[in-house]
């Protein structure tokens, strides 16, 4: 079946009979709108289906009442055509759907798979004449968050990685005992944080610092510029993309790196104090009373980060700037100064052009 021609139904040379199949044939386009047509249900068999009409929504239900994947949607050549729209829903969510990307003929904006877990989410697909494509690909920025996805797994190529999401795993290339990390490209993930840690303790990953780089890839700076040995699954590194120093800078370190190279180190204020590191030393206000103030260091260096506390909640501590400098906040709001009335954790600051960041 053909979409109607422009002038078709105009043509006063039309025949009744011929204005009847365009009509019916009109009908048909409009139910393949969504609204224009009742869901239909489907129950999957070998992880596919096959849509006997132009209903563009359909729900999907397991083989055998159970959780099942999506792998392949057969089409009904008599009714579906190039750019067919569908929205597929699981139909009960005691079965979970996985929906495949790319191991039948389901392809997925971001190249993962999607998991329909309830009624409410939709996946939209739209029919390309051999393949099914998602129309939406917000998914794929959506997934550039932390925690959006789960953690993958991917493998150093001559020293660098190509993440596809925000958290990963690394491996070793080759599955080497040892293998150095240089870069990450940032044009397959768009993401403005990166966080990495080693498949296993055996493949030991040493993030190098200012590193030399191919187009594509940014190179990693690290806090005090000295690489950073991953050995520990339980340590990860959070970098930020900058796209000004076309960098990935280092955000924060776990605690798992203990003290070890980049762990921090406490140094105890009971008086008015400057903070000249920007790596290694969290300063810990302990006054049993009164107000003290800490004051950054003019024009620091970008990417430089600062970490503050106090033990009491009877410690006053205030933060100030030199030479011009403000603190931005995540809402956007400026100030020069910032003050810590009591014991409320640990607060991290970030160097940046004109300030600090308070991340």
């Amino acid at each position: 079946m053909q979409p109607i021609a422009a002038s078709y139904l105009s043509d006063t040379g039309r025949t009744a009979a011929e204005m009847q199949t365009a009509l019916e044939n009109w009908l048909i386009f409009t139910k393949e709108l969504v609204g224009g047509a009742a869901e239909v249900a489907y129950t999957l068999a070998s992880d596919a289906f096959t849509l006997l009409d132009g209903s563009p929504v359909v729900s999907i239900r397991g083989q055998g009442g159970a959780a099942d994947n999506l792998a392949t949607i057969n089409e009904n050549a008599s009714n579906i055509r190039d750019g067919f729209r569908l929205s597929v829903r699981n139909g009960n969510t005691s079965e979970v759907i996985t929906v495949k990307h790319g191991t039948g003929n389901i392809y997925l904006c971001d190249g993962r798979d999607r998991i329909l877990a309830d009624g409410k989410t939709f996946l939209d697909l739209y029919w390309t004449g051999s393949q099914w494509n998602e129309v939406n690909p917000n998914k794929s920025f959506m997934n550039m968050m932390p925690g959006s996805v789960d953690e993958s797994q991917i493998s150093i190529a001559s020293g660098l990685i190509i993440p596809t999401g925000a958290i990963h795993k690394i491996e070793t290339e080759s599955a080497a005992a040892s293998d150095d990390l240089d870069g990450a490209n940032y044009t397959t993930f768009l993401g403005h944080l990166l966080i990495l840690r080693p498949t296993n303790a055996s493949h030991v990953v040493t993030i190098r610092n200012n590193q030399s780089v191919g187009a594509g890839y940014y190179k990693f700076l690290t806090y005090d510029g000295n690489s950073i040995t991953m050995d520990s699954v339980a340590k990860a590194v959070i970098f930020f993309r900058d796209t000004a120093a076309t960098a990935w800078r280092e955000l924060f370190r776990s605690a798992a790196f203990g003290s070890a190279s980049g762990s921090w180190t406490i140094s105890n204020k009971n008086a008015n104090f400057n903070l000249t590191d920007g790596h290694q030393t969290i300063y810990q206000v302990d006054t049993s009373g009164g107000a003290v103030t800490g004051t950054f260091q003019a024009t620091p260096a970008d990417g430089r980060v600062y970490k503050v506390r106090t033990t009491s909640s009877a410690n006053l501590l205030t933060l100030q700037t030199t030479g011009g400098e403000n603190f931005y906040y995540p809402d956007g709001t400026t100030t020069s100064s910032f003050t810590l009335a009591s014991n409320q954790g640990v607060l991290e600051f970030m160097a940046i052009t004109g300030g600090y960041l308070l991340t």
